[in-house]
């Protein structure tokens, strides 16, 4: 009886540590942040935990004298070199002057939307590509949170922007000449947080 136990229990372990095909989002970010990559036998990571959900949405915020809206979307990555399909979200944009006038968007030449690259559980927020025409490519952070009313009566959604420099590189424009290139990243603010509050 001993003996089937033990066997049973080895043969338990060895498919749980072994063989594991998928994974959370929370257990893939753990192992980015670790510098590590995940274990070869990994085909899927997925959103059990529906950790994706609260950034979902329009989300806008002023700044200076610009502001900024986003849609952002749950997105499935088939990857071309890993063989991993993956939840991720990509976010869309515009950037409007004082007069509601779009100045830049994600349809503009030579941009598209941000794609993402990974959670980070550490710090409960999610990390963004966001390319740019004139090869000044950034980092763009979320982290939502909900924020209570005056008074205490209803809640708002808010999340926290922050555009940093590139954490990763590789993509670049597709065009050729960027003497006229459209940049994102002027219009943008570097390295400080703006706060969204979603629509």
């Amino acid at each position: 009886m001993k003996y089937l136990l033990f066997t049973i229990s080895f043969c338990f372990f060895c498919c749980c540590a072994f063989g594991q095909s998928s994974m959370s989002l929370e257990q893939a970010g753990s192992y980015t942040e670790n510098g590590k990559p995940v274990p070869e036998s990994v085909r899927e990571i997925n959103d059990i935990n529906d950790i994706l959900t609260p950034y979902l949405g329009t989300w806008n915020s002023s700044y200076g004298d610009k502001s900024i809206e986003i849609f952002i979307y749950r997105d499935r990555f088939e990857g071309e070199y890993s063989n991993i399909n993956e939840d991720r979200i990509n976010f869309t944009y515009k950037i409007f002057d004082l007069n509601n006038n779009v100045l830049i968007s994600s349809e503009s030449p030579g941009l598209r939307y941000a794609f993402g690259l990974y959670y980070r559980p550490s710090t409960s927020d999610y990390i963004l590509y966001l390319r740019d025409a004139c090869r000044d490519n950034k980092s763009v952070i979320l982290r939502p949170y909900t924020e209570l009313t005056y008074g205490g009566v209803g809640n708002v959604e808010k999340m926290k922007f922050i555009v940093m420099p590139p954490i990763m590189g590789g993509t670049y424009s597709s065009l050729d000449n960027f003497s006229n290139c459209s940049s994102v990243a002027d219009l943008l603010p570097s390295n400080e947080v703006l706060t969204l509050t979603k629509q």
